[in-house]
């Protein structure tokens, strides 16, 4: 459901509203961005999307309407500044003028009638086009430092490769659940390839892509500072030689395989106080290992280790 502040065009009517939504409801009584066919656009209060209450009318012919409302029509005191410099308060009743009830503005009706960026002509989408266009220049400069700090290859972009570069262009995508992605598409499957940044709820990752997956060196931060993994990717998984560090400081340095510790590695594991060097299999050690004391580097167990459980070993040695 729509929930949040968001833009609705109705297909039938072509209105655009922009406002607050809860529950797939517009919220009332609040303030809410109206713009017509007509090019006339309506900033203020609303009940069911229909202006109710205060609210400022600019009209495409370049008359400006400041006061109240009620059930989408002029109702009550409002000031009015006509395209040729006419202006006046007054009274309205059913959006007819009460002509005798007209009067000279005074400072604040001035000021009520002035509008800002909020009435601009330009369209909501020339408006996006323009940000997006903006956001894109500063992410080509943003991802080539990051590229550097990550000791990362070039990019597609950066490497020369013209085909590449004309069939693959670094942009900002944002996704219905709130997923952005920047960087290059493939225009045939619409996956990411190459390097980029893709953010979602609870994680980054920066790196490289193949076919919308993780393929190739990257590295993945959790949010809430949960931990982080740099390294090798393969079909989206951990692949090759990495580094993971988990939320309370624990840190494993060594191969991975599918998605798990696989072959030699280093797990410093804080929790107990301990530090592994030796083999892994699945996640678990397995094979030949020391196990040593983080605190004096005393030797507390060495030997074979199978499926995760101490097999053969020999402690203090």
């Amino acid at each position: 459901r729509r929930h949040g502040h968001g833009i609705l065009r109705n297909a039938r009517s072509g209105i655009t509203y922009e406002g607050y939504w809860d529950e797939g409801n517009p919220v009332d009584d609040e303030e809410w961005r109206i713009v017509y066919p007509s090019g006339d656009i309506y900033v203020g209060y609303a009940v069911q999307l229909c202006p109710n209450g205060p609210g400022v009318h600019k009209y495409s012919n370049g008359d400006v309407y400041s006061g109240d409302w009620n059930e989408g029509k002029r109702n009550g005191i409002g000031a009015f500044r006509s395209h040729d410099g006419t202006e006046y308060r007054a009274e309205w009743k059913d959006d007819i003028l009460l002509e005798e009830k007209k009067k000279k503005l005074d400072a604040s009706d001035c000021a009520a009638l002035e509008t800002d960026d909020r009435f601009d002509t330009e369209t909501l989408r020339e408006k996006q086009m323009k940000q997006k266009a903006m956001l894109e220049k500063e992410v080509a400069k943003s991802l080539e430092s990051i590229f550097a700090a990550l000791d990362m290859p070039e990019s597609p972009a950066q490497s020369g490769d013209d085909e590449a570069v004309a069939d693959d262009k670094v942009e900002l995508h944002t996704y219905p659940n709130g997923d952005t992605y920047i960087g290059a598409l493939d225009r045939k499957t619409n996956q990411c390839i190459g390097f980029g940044i893709y953010r979602c709820k609870k994680t980054t990752f920066v790196g490289e892509f193949i076919d919308g997956k993780r393929h190739g060196y990257g590295r993945l931060q959790l949010h809430q500072n949960r931990g982080s993994y740099s390294g090798g990717y393969a079909n989206d998984k951990k692949h090759g030689l990495g580094t993971l560090i988990l939320r309370d400081g624990s840190c494993y340095h060594g191969l991975f395989e599918n998605g798990k510790m696989e072959g030699h590695g280093t797990l410093r594991d804080v929790r107990n106080g301990t530090v592994y060097i030796g083999e892994w299999k699945e996640g678990k050690r397995h094979g030949k290992g020391t196990l040593t004391d983080i605190a004096d580097g005393s030797i507390l167990a060495t030997g074979m280790w199978i499926k995760g459980e101490e097999a053969t070993m020999s402690a203090n040695p």
